[in-house]
C-alpha cells in the first residue's frame, strides 16, 4: 500500500508537471497577437491604398463599389497600425525586455516613416528623379541584391526557428518588421510620387510618356485622361500655321561672322561636304551638323514598306552615302517596333512613296521635305499631290515645325514632348542646312524639349527649322572608318559593315543601341 501510494504521487506529479509543461507553452502571448495585428496592418493598409488610387485611374477598375471597399479596408489597417502600436508599448502582459524592444521598434519605425517621406518630398522638390537612370542601368545588380537580402532575412528567421534564442527572436523580429517598413514605404512612396502634391514628377512623367508610342499606355493606366489633359494644356506648341517662303532663302556666302555661333559653322576648309559641331544638352552629348551642299541630300525609304524598317546605318550603306539621320515618324500598331509603315505623306526622289493621313501623337507639323535647289520647305498640305505641286522631291512627315519664315513657334513649358533624345532638321538663311542630334539617358529625365530645339536653332541661325522623329529613332550615322577615327564610335557589326552611329541611342530596355525606322534623310557623295 505504501509502494501504491508512493506511486501515485509520483503519477500525479509526473501529470502536473506535464499539464504545467502544455500550459507554458499554450500560455496568452499578448506580443505574438499583435504583430500578427501589426504586419496584416502594414500589407493591407499598403495594398488597398495602391488598389484605390489605381482604380481611380484606370479603366479596367472604376467601380464605385472597389473604390469605397478599398478605401475602406486602408482606413481601417491604417487604425489596425496605430492601435497595435499603442498596445504594443502599453500592455502590462508584456515583459519588461519586451516592452523596451517595442518601445525601441515603435519609435524606430515612426522615425523610418517620417524620414522615408522627408525623402520622398526632398526627391520631388529637387527633381531627383532625373537621376534614376543609374539604378535603371544596374537594374540586374539591384535585383540581385534584393534577392540577397531577402534570402538573408529568410536564414535569420529559420536559425531563430531551430534555436529558439530570446536574442535571436528579437533580431529575427526586428528585421522582419524593418522589411515590412521598407515594403510599406515602397507603396507610400510610390502613391506618394505619383499622386502627391508635389507636381514636379508628374510634369516630366505625362508630357514624357505621352511623347512615346511604347510608353502612353502605362501613363494612361495611372493617370486619368482629364489629369493627363490638365497637364498637356500647359505644355504646348503653338506654331504660326505658315509654310515656309522658298524666296526668302538666299545662297550668298557669308564672309563676316557675327558670333561665335555662325563662326563654328561656317568656318570650314575647302571642299568640305559638312561639319559635325559638338556641344552639350542639359548634361547629354549632342551634335550639330552644317551640311554646305543641301542638294545632295536624299530620303531614302526602308525596302520592306508596310512591313518592317531598317537601321538608319543600313540605309547609309545602300546609299554608299556619307552621312545619314532618321527621318519622320512611323505607325507602331501595338507597340510592335517593326516601323514599316511612315506616318503620313513621304516622297523620295520625286516619288510618291506613301499618301497616309496624318495621324500622330501630335496635330502640329506636316510635311519636312527638301525642293530640286536643296531648299528646305516645311509644308503645310493634305496629299503628297500638293506637296510635289510646290517642288517637294524629298519629304517626310512630322512636326512641330519649330521656326517657319524666321518666326519662332511659341512653346509652352516643355511643348509636351517632355525630355528625351531628339533629331532636329533646319536651314539657315544662306543656305546652310543644320541637323541637330541630342542623346538621353536610359530613364528619359535629361535630353532636349522643344524649346531647347527652338532655343539652339535660333542661336545658330536656323531661318525654318522642324522637329524629326526623337528617342530610341534619334540616330547619326556615318562611315565606319570615319567613326571611329574621328568620334571614337563603337560601331556593332551585325548593323551593317559599312557604317555606325557617332552618338549613343538607348532603347527601351536600357540597351544601347538603335531600332528600326522607316525613311532617313541621307547626305549622298559627289
Amino acid at each position: 500500500n505504501i509502494i501504491n501510494s508512493e506511486l501515485d504521487k509520483l503519477n500525479n506529479e509526473d501529470n502536473d508537471m506535464k499539464r504545467k509543461k502544455r500550459y507554458k507553452r499554450k500560455k496568452y502571448n499578448p506580443h505574438k497577437k499583435y504583430n500578427v495585428i501589426f504586419s496584416l496592418s502594414i500589407i493591407l493598409f499598403s495594398l488597398c491604398l495602391t488598389l484605390f488610387h489605381i482604380s481611380l485611374h484606370s479603366k479596367l477598375l472604376v467601380k464605385e463599389p472597389f473604390n469605397y471597399i478599398s478605401l475602406g479596408i486602408s482606413v481601417v489597417s491604417f487604425v489596425g497600425i496605430i492601435i497595435s502600436i499603442i498596445l504594443k508599448i502599453t500592455h502590462r502582459d508584456l515583459s519588461k525586455s519586451n516592452k523596451k524592444f517595442n518601445i525601441f521598434l515603435t519609435i524606430f519605425s515612426i522615425i523610418l516613416i517620417i524620414a522615408a517621406n522627408g525623402t520622398i518630398v526632398i526627391f520631388n522638390k529637387l527633381k531627383f528623379w532625373r537621376y534614376l537612370d543609374i539604378l535603371y542601368e544596374n537594374k540586374k545588380k539591384c535585383a540581385v541584391l534584393m534577392l540577397i537580402i531577402l534570402l538573408l532575412i529568410i536564414l535569420v528567421y529559420l536559425i531563430n526557428k531551430l534555436r529558439k534564442r530570446k536574442l535571436k527572436a528579437n533580431l529575427s523580429r526586428f528585421i522582419l518588421t524593418v522589411f515590412l517598413i521598407c515594403v510599406v514605404e515602397v507603396f507610400i512612396g510610390f502613391n506618394f510620387t505619383l499622386y502627391g502634391p508635389m507636381k514636379g514628377f508628374k510634369e516630366w512623367l505625362i508630357p514624357t510618356a505621352m511623347a512615346t508610342m511604347e510608353h502612353q499606355k502605362y501613363c494612361k493606366w495611372f493617370y486619368s485622361k482629364k489629369e493627363i489633359d490638365k497637364i498637356m494644356s500647359k505644355n504646348y506648341v503653338v506654331e504660326s500655321g505658315e509654310s515656309t517662303d522658298e524666296n526668302l532663302i538666299k545662297k550668298e556666302k557669308i564672309t563676316k561672322y557675327k558670333d561665335e555661333y555662325e563662326r563654328q559653322i561656317l568656318e570650314h576648309e575647302e571642299g568640305e561636304k559638312y561639319k559635325i559641331v559638338e556641344l552639350e544638352v542639359d548634361g547629354q552629348q549632342a551634335f550639330m551638323v552644317a551640311i554646305y551642299d543641301s542638294s545632295k541630300i536624299k530620303v531614302e525609304v526602308t525596302r520592306e514598306l508596310g512591313s518592317r524598317g531598317e537601321y538608319v546605318t543600313k540605309m547609309l550603306e545602300r546609299n554608299e552615302g556619307i552621312l545619314a539621320v532618321n527621318g519622320g515618324g512611323f505607325l507602331d500598331p501595338g507597340g510592335s517596333s517593326w516601323a514599316g509603315t511612315p506616318t503620313g505623306i513621304t516622297i523620295s526622289e520625286g516619288k510618291i512613296i506613301t499618301n497616309n493621313e496624318y495621324g500622330t501623337a501630335t496635330t502640329t507639323g506636316g510635311v519636312i521635305g527638301f525642293n530640286e535647289k536643296g531648299t528646305l520647305l516645311l509644308l503645310k498640305v493634305n496629299t503628297a499631290e500638293e506637296a510635289l505641286n510646290k517642288g517637294v522631291v524629298n519629304g517626310v512627315s512630322w512636326g512641330p515645325f519649330l521656326i517657319v519664315n524666321g518666326v519662332s513657334s511659341k512653346v509652352g513649358g516643355d511643348g509636351g514632348w517632355g525630355y528625351g533624345a531628339r533629331t532636329a532638321i533646319g536651314q539657315r538663311k544662306d543656305g546652310v542646312v543644320l541637323i541637330l542630334v541630342v542623346d538621353s539617358n536610359a530613364s528619359r529625365t535629361r535630353g532636349a524639349t522643344m524649346s531647347d530645339l527652338t532655343e539652339i536653332m535660333e542661336r545658330y541661325g536656323a531661318f525654318n527649322a522642324a522637329n524629326l522623329d526623337g528617342g530610341t529613332s534619334s540616330v547619326l550615322a556615318l562611315p565606319k572608318q570615319i567613326a571611329r577615327e574621328k568620334w571614337n564610335a563603337t560601331c556593332h557589326d551585325y548593323f551593317t559593315q559599312y557604317a555606325c552611329a557617332i552618338n549613343d541611342p538607348i532603347d527601351s530596355t536600357g540597351t544601347h543601341q538603335t531600332r528600326f525606322v522607316a525613311t532617313a534623310f541621307v547626305l549622298l557623295d559627289d
